[in-house]
């Protein structure tokens, strides 16, 4: 009887490059080898991203600081045979727990507090976790000693009290690493700045400042500068519609063709910048308006990926040739 051997799995790839890394820490001396070293370290990455839904729960940073703080130290201790390797492997890609997150409002816009925006609720500093508060209010030291020339004279319990005043996104999410639950939080938050921003037609500061907090860890990463007076929000009972409207398609566990080419069309047009170039963000607009109307070949939707090729694609002998016009023609966009 012929016996065959068992597949490897990508969880058995991703612990033997491991192993074969560890080992060869050691013998990393010229740059060549470095190079060779970053190589098959991205190649580890690459597989541990293959593993289950681990590319939806890790980001790279947390598969290094698991290769660094877990194996390397248990490889240092003379403690890592493959047994054990596949034991921290099996953990790890198992500890996926809940991330609260909040992102900073402050310098963007003034939203009171319950207001629902995409996958975000807007909570109060007091809301916040202990852990976190405190976090924060050490940040706020170090944020008006490095400010104090462009706070004129303001006193730091003036500066404190006004901080306290700001208001945050709230959202969770559910992944292994910290900076993957980071990740995560921001996205959901630019979504949400992007529904109000194509509601209201505001050009509103990205968000710069988010915090995280859970049973493994809290921290985050706080903004330094001093940034502009958050913008008031004034409700009109016509765009609030919009805003649930949008906020309803978003949170939606099954969405139609319609409302998923909406959200995508949001959040490209969030991408505009007040510091973008008007011709970039004429572009996006352009995109944004295709990635509503996509799904068909209708004569809208084609004239609109028409222009968004000639913007792409501006040398005028390349537009004559898209176009199949002679040399010598006068091109139109009409």
């Amino acid at each position: 009887m012929k016996i065959v051997a068992a597949k490897k799995t990508a969880l058995d790839d991703a612990v033997d490059l491991a192993l074969e890394l560890l080992n060869a820490e050691d013998t990393v001396k010229t740059m060549d080898d470095r190079l060779k070293y970053a190589d098959k370290f991205g190649k580890l990455t690459r597989t541990i991203l293959k593993i289950g839904k681990s590319k939806e729960l890790l980001s790279y940073n947390d598969i290094n600081d698991f290769y660094a703080s877990t194996l390397g130290r248990k490889h240092s201790a003379g403690e890592l045979s493959r047994e054990k390797a596949i034991e921290a492997f099996n953990v790890f890609l198992k500890d996926v727990v809940d991330w609260s997150c909040y992102l900073s409002l402050s310098g963007i816009l003034g939203l009171p507090k319950g207001y629902v925006l995409g996958e975000c609720a807007v909570v109060n500093f007091d809301d916040l976790p202990k852990s976190l508060k405190e976090e924060i209010a050490d940040s706020w030291k170090h944020k008006f000693e490095l400010n104090k020339g462009r706070l004129h004279g303001e006193s730091f319990d003036s500066f404190q009290k006004r901080e306290e005043k700001e208001t945050y996104l709230g959202c969770t999410v559910s992944t292994i690493g910290f900076d993957k639950a980071l990740e995560t939080a921001r996205r959901i938050g630019t979504q949400a700045i992007s529904i109000y921003k194509i509601v209201y037609e505001w050009e509103l500061p990205q968000i710069r400042e988010i915090w995280a907090s859970s049973k493994k860890l809290s921290g985050g990463t706080p903004e330094e500068s001093v940034g502009q007076v958050s913008f008031p929000h004034f409700p009109t009972p016509n765009l609030e519609h919009y805003i649930e409207v949008l906020t309803k398609m978003v949170r939606a566990k099954t969405k139609c063709d319609i409302e998923r080419n909406l959200i995508l069309a949001t959040e490209m047009r969030g991408l505009v910048q007040r510091e973008m170039p008007n011709e970039l963000k004429f572009l996006l607009a352009m995109m944004s308006m295709e990635a509503a109307l996509s799904g068909g070949s209708g004569p809208i939707a084609w004239k609109l990926r028409e222009r968004i090729a000639l913007l792409l694609g501006d040398d005028p002998n390349w537009v004559h040739i898209y176009l199949k016009k002679g040399l010598t023609e006068t091109v139109s966009a009409g």
